[in-house]
């Protein structure tokens, strides 16, 4: 018995290990993010060690309370993993929390219902699993985490960040595809190895994340921006360079908490009116660039025009200079005359002040 468990669950128990490894040896995130992966990962453990002891306890001759607790903390945990992984995916959505958390507690309601009702399982006299009338409730839980992260993917797609939505879109399949296994052909540990397996990935492609993003206002940096514009090529029909106004005069005055805000300020005003296919790069401490891909004219320049009347909002100002791409001009000198232009509109708003 003991020989088969580790045979059906040595992969997954190793990945857990050297991803526990890797967050207690990793001071690249927050405390927060590596408790809610730590603790994803307990729970994770907790659930195999529930499914070897029912495992156990099947091969008894006569039901017992153990199987009962066991195959109930079981059935609660496979949804609550998938729930866990919304703030693990979409840290926004935290403020939703309680809401998003109530389908986890009536399926762990449902699950211990099984030490005194039949509704959604038991055991027979000969130690048989009984389904009952919610007995597949558990995986409806699942199927419903997954449809709620593929929603909150989508709208990652609408903010351009394509990438996290190709994984999140993933990790819904494999973990759909788990739950089918589980629940249809009787096949067991499917879920715990796919749950492991995304999670250690997410992790991984997280910690990438750190290095390709500006730390202080989480737009792409400098790196990325060459990376990209390499990637993009032809597609990129304009570049806008981006320079805050007075930065210095508000570090010295107010400290660089307040130029931090400041910047923050410029990324939010930037971020609110960004069209699909224009991405935003800190290229410097107080500079950024824009990188339109198959945007006309016309649009780029009412995209200018809202982020200027939202910047007009705040208590900042910036200057902004934009160059079209031309067939036969390289892709540098398109970004040096971006710079020029922000920088006869810095001069511009300096003379008529």
């Amino acid at each position: 018995m003991l020989h088969t468990l580790l045979a059906e669950n040595f992969a997954t128990i190793m990945i857990i290990i050297f991803l526990m490894i890797f967050i207690k040896t990793n001071h690249s995130f927050d405390k927060n993010t590596n408790r809610l992966f730590l603790i994803f990962l307990y729970s994770l453990i907790t659930l195999l060690v529930a499914d070897g002891v029912e495992t156990y306890t099947s091969t008894l001759l006569h039901p017992s309370l153990l199987r009962v607790i066991v195959s109930a903390i079981g059935y609660s945990l496979r949804p609550f993993l998938i729930f866990l992984g919304i703030p693990m995916l979409f840290k926004d959505k935290t403020r939703h929390m309680f809401f998003l958390a109530f389908p986890a507690l009536v399926n762990t309601l449902i699950s211990f219902s099984a030490l005194f009702s039949g509704i959604m399982f038991s055991y027979d006299e000969n130690n048989e699993f009984v389904r009952g009338p919610l007995g597949f409730s558990t995986y409806f839980f699942c199927g419903l985490y997954v449809v709620i992260l593929v929603c909150f993917a989508i709208n990652k797609y609408k903010d351009s960040n394509h990438e996290e939505f190709t994984i999140v879109v993933a990790i819904g399949l494999l973990a759909t595809l788990s739950a089918i296994l589980e629940s249809i052909w009787g096949f067991s540990g499917f879920i715990n190895t796919a749950l492991a397996i995304t999670v250690s990935f997410y992790y991984l492609f997280l910690h990438i994340q750190q290095f390709k993003r500006d730390i202080l206002t989480n737009t792409l940096n400098r790196r990325s921006f060459y990376l990209d514009a390499d990637k993009y090529g032809t597609n990129i029909t304009a570049v806008v360079s981006i320079d805050l106004n007075n930065l210095k005069q508000i570090n010295d005055t107010f400290g660089h908490a307040a130029g931090d805000v400041a910047i923050c300020s410029l990324v939010s005003s930037v971020k609110k009116n960004l069209l699909k296919g224009c991405t935003i790069y800190r290229t410097g401490g107080d500079e950024f660039i824009i990188l339109c891909c198959q945007k006309t004219k016309a649009e780029v320049e009412k995209m200018l025009a809202n982020i200027t009347a939202t910047m007009n909002e705040t208590d900042y100002s910036f200057a902004m200079g934009v160059a079209f791409c031309e067939k036969n001009i390289p892709f540098d000198k398109t970004c040096i005359k971006a710079d020029e232009e922000m920088y006869k509109n810095k001069c511009s708003q300096k003379s008529s002040s």
